[in-house]
């Protein structure tokens, strides 16, 4: 947050207080002002899924209903009806969105051996627990008051110690992000708390990737990327265990059982050459003592692929037998099953429900038993979340079902949308990795309209699309690999349909060569598909333009450098006058062959029709994300961001009446889109994403403007997901907001007034030496600041905490674990219920105490998010006059 609006809200603060406290009595109250951002909520899941992999799964251990799944890039989800429905619950990041805005790649989910409520998971940007069954989530690593880390942590593993109450391990590094060294993190409360402590014996480089408690003696299993180890003393050293090995790469360890039926399973990672299984070595290995190890014979392999890999967590012991256990078994190449071994293998993968992709061979990444019944199996697939209650002979889908010839959506759909176009009620929703699906009911019911067109090599996300506005049969549809980058195998097509996508026609330029990129497109309609005009960009390679409708295309960059051609990323024409365009760069494009291209970002401008560019000087040249006309009457916008030494830079909405000259008026990351309200002119949303893997939330969100884009309030309430591709209404529902995310799918959410103030029985207090002030010391008296609330109707109800003050040395906010910081950021004091807080002395330690005013400040939100939310916000103020 600016200094600048920090201040305004501090400022807030003041006037609402002295407006609505002229008495000491009165309850200090912040009125919501006119024209408030309204509040997001009701958000519901819509469309298909199955994109994305799902890379935990376990059930609540006394109730098999309750299921938590953890996704690479969706988050947390969970069932309380057996899987029949499921529900986002990591919104926002959780409790430290500064943090763990990022925590949607889950690779552990475990419960609490004994205290069925408490999960924890391990994420590549920390550790998240939860004591209410998976409902809300909290930030432990880093923990409430510690600052963010310079690079996120990642974790793979989490363990709980049966011989020692209240001891918890968790292991550092992830196959998926970046190592972060072999290290241990240890909790002695439960998991309440952790310490980062080494891992002696195991090399500093190594993946901790799967960590196991000995039932028998408490001693500590290590599956790692530098071999198997065995810690005693809780973790305190380490020594590597020798055996048949084939070679280092360990992926998950497990023990279960006692006396004589406790085993020991050891799983490791598939090496070898591509495309030769005579070289391939890993494998799944056994042990009755922890010692001794012997390779299960016959094990199941994949060999029409060119790699395979065991997947880290693809493993559960049976647990009322422990010689029994689940594997499953996926490749690189999207293809495997799962599997069940007690004296030889099963395929369990022949009885598995049909998916909307008949193509794919199952690609399990997680299983799991539940242990209140271990005949509940759970199976969790890149294309399928599926259960069986008879120990894996048969399975139930629960997600994405087929419902006659459509197919239904279930909430448990992780996946990309890149963009969301809505025609006469018809919704067209362009997916990053399960390419084009349509739907005439308003998301209740889909059909698939593109998936893999060329065959099994062809490719399989669509990234972008134009449908005509009456006419909702008539449409161009951008066809790119599902990484949009350039792939051996996947050419970047372009589609044409007349009837509403039930047949296509590929209309790509011939000159497009076989390795293309992402597409992009602009249409400026015709009265006919024959004189549509027609621009399409394929990123590393070049812009065409048909103005046939496709039937002839001529290459339309002169005027561009050879780099800036191959990463034109958005195309906007102006719906003013059809003959100007603009083209935004986006250089660093994830996914690129060959790249980076050389360019730098900026936006470019054609005054006629393509023919001619030039570089338009207003715009840094900053990464464009999104090139969009909006407003009434309209205007241009472009939003991007720019990216210093490889961080995340500043991010910027910037307008633009000319074309020329920019104005910024929305200084947030990553803005992927601006549209138009419906039915109110002048009125705009805007989506602002977070970083992917940054692990910083930096106010990601959906944005309004109330005066056709010049100022912006950010819509209140926690998002099920904080990377946001595109938007969307329906004309008739205003109130009714659909999202495409990166990793949700599509997420439809209810547009709300603003949120209520707590209850009017809610007071607080700040004094000095037991006065509401004003109060003049001179410096060096004592000065005694106490603080309290009376929670009343407000008891118990979530609630940020916050303590502020306003000096000439700048400002100061207090939290509960750190005292006095020093921030222009806000600084929560506290997270948690409201309760009746008698007068509470808070410390000046830290704090100047130089002649000059300073005003204090103590207030409660009850949008419990980290963010200072004014609508919700009641606070009371003491200024004190240091002479």
């Amino acid at each position: 947050m600016s200094r600048r609006r920090t201040l305004f809200l501090l400022v807030a603060m003041v006037l609402g207080f002295a407006a609505s406290a002229p008495a000491e009595s009165a309850t200090p109250r912040l009125k919501a002002q006119a024209g408030e951002a309204p509040a997001l909520g009701n958000f519901a899941s819509l469309g298909p899924g199955g994109g994305g992999g799902v890379f935990a799964g376990v059930f609540h251990t006394t109730n098999p209903d309750i299921i938590l799944l953890g996704m690479d890039i969706g988050g947390i989800f969970k069932t309380t009806d057996g899987g029949m429905s499921w529900r986002h619950v990591n919104q926002g990041g959780v409790s430290r969105p500064d943090v763990t805005a990022g925590a949607y790649g889950i690779e552990e989910l475990i419960a609490h051996p004994s205290r069925g409520e408490v999960f924890l998971a391990a994420t590549w940007i920390g550790l998240l627990r939860s004591d209410d069954a998976g409902e809300t989530w909290r930030s432990v690593v880093p923990g409430p008051s510690e600052p963010p880390p310079p690079e996120p942590i990642s974790f793979s593993s989490v363990a709980f110690s049966p011989a020692t109450p209240g001891l918890v391990l968790a292991g550092t590094g992830t196959w998926h992000t970046p190592e972060t060294g072999a290290g241990l993190y240890r909790s002695t409360d439960d998991g309440e708390s952790f310490t980062r402590v080494q891992a002696p014996g195991i090399p500093e480089a190594a993946v901790i990737a799967s960590l196991a408690f000995d039932t028998s003696d408490g001693s500590l299993f290590a599956a790692t990327s530098a071999g198997l180890y065995r810690g005693t003393d809780n973790g305190a050293s380490f020594t590597k265990l020798a055996g048949p090995f084939r070679h280092d790469h360990g992926q998950w360890i497990g023990v279960a059982g006692s006396g004589a039926a406790r085993r020991y399973w050891y799983v490791l990672e598939t090496l070898g050459e591509d495309g030769n299984p005579a070289t391939w070595s890993g494998g799944v290995y056994r042990s009755a003592d922890g010692v001794t190890w012997s390779e299960v014979a016959d094990q199941p392999r994949i060999h029409e692929v060119t790699d395979e890999i065991l997947r880290a967590k693809g493993a559960r012991i049976h647990p009322a037998n422990p010689a029994i256990l689940y594997l499953n078994l996926r490749t690189n190449e999207a293809l495997g099953g799962t599997y069940r071994y007690e004296t030889a293998w099963t395929d369990l993968t022949a009885n598995f429900p049909t998916t909307w992709n008949s193509d794919w061979r199952p690609a399990p990444e997680c299983v799991a038993v539940s242990t209140s019944d271990p005949n509940l199996l759970l199976s969790c697939n890149e294309n399928a979340v599926i259960k069986s209650a008879d120990g894996g002979r048969t399975w139930t889908q629960l997600s994405t079902r087929r419902v006659g010839e459509r197919w239904v959506g279930t909430g448990a759909e992780v996946t990309g949308v890149y963009d969301l176009q809505v025609s006469q009620g018809v919704l067209y929703a362009a997916f990053e990795d399960i390419g084009l699906w349509r739907s005439d009911d308003r998301g209740a019911s889909w059909n698939q309209l593109i998936w893999q067109p060329t065959g099994s090599d062809g490719p399989d996300g669509v990234s972008e699309m134009q449908v005509h506005p009456t006419d909702s049969r008539r449409g161009y549809f951008g066809v790119s690999s599902w990484s949009n980058g350039l792939r051996e195998g996947h050419r970047s097509l372009l589609f044409a349909s007349t009837d509403g996508g039930v047949s296509m026609r590929d209309i790509t330029p011939a000159q497009v060569p076989a390795l293309a990129g992402r597409t992009t497109l602009a249409v400026v309609w015709g009265d006919t598909p024959a004189t549509d005009t027609i621009y399409v960009a394929f990123h590393g390679d070049r812009l065409y333009a048909s103005r046939d409708g496709g039937a002839s295309w001529s290459t339309a960059d002169d005027g561009m450098t050879e780099q800036e051609r191959q990463v034109i990323y958005s195309l906007a024409i102006d719906p003013a006058t059809p003959t100007t365009l603009y083209a935004g760069l986006r250089p660093d494009q994830p996914g690129l062959f060959g790249g980076p291209f050389g360019a730098s970002g900026g936006l470019l401008r054609s005054t006629d029709g393509g023919r001619r560019w030039t570089r338009v000087q207003g715009y840094p040249e900053s990464d464009v994300l999104a090139v969009r006309f909006a407003g009434s009457p309209r205007r241009l916008f472009v939003g991007g961001f720019t990216s210093e030494d490889g961080q995340l830079g500043r991010g910027a909405l910037l307008v633009s009446d000319d074309g020329l000259t920019f104005t910024e008026v929305l200084g947030q990351p990553y803005v992927q889109d601006v549209i138009d309200a419906p039915a109110a002119p002048g009125a705009l949303y805007a989506a602002a994403s977070t970083s992917y893997l940054t692990g910083r939330n930096l106010n990601a969100g959906i944005y309004r403007s109330t005066d056709n884009g010049a100022t912006w309030s950010r819509l209140q309430g926690l998002l099920p997901h904080n990377l946001i591709y595109s938007l969307a209404f329906y004309p008739d529902d205003p109130n009714r907001l659909l999202m495409g995310t990166f990793g949700d799918g599509i997420i439809a959410a209810g547009i709300a007034p603003a949120a209520p103030p707590p209850a009017a029985s809610a007071h607080v207090m700040i004094k000095a030496n037991g006065s509401a002030g004003p109060l003049s010391l001179d410096r060096g008296a004592p000065l005694l600041l106490t603080v309290s609330l009376e929670a009343g109707g407000s008891n118990g109800r979530p609630a940020d905490w916050w303590v502020a003050v306003l000096t000439p040395e700048g400002l100061f906010w207090f939290t509960l674990e750190e005292g006095w910081v020093r921030s222009e950021a806000v600084r929560r004091a506290y997270a948690g219920p409201l309760f009746d807080l008698p007068s509470f002395p808070l410390p000046l330690a830290g704090l100047p105490m130089q002649p000059g005013p300073r005003t204090f400040f103590f207030g409660i939100d009850t949008l419990m998010d980290g963010l200072l939310s004014t609508g919700s916000l009641t606070f009371g103020s003491v200024e004190v006059q240091l002479r």
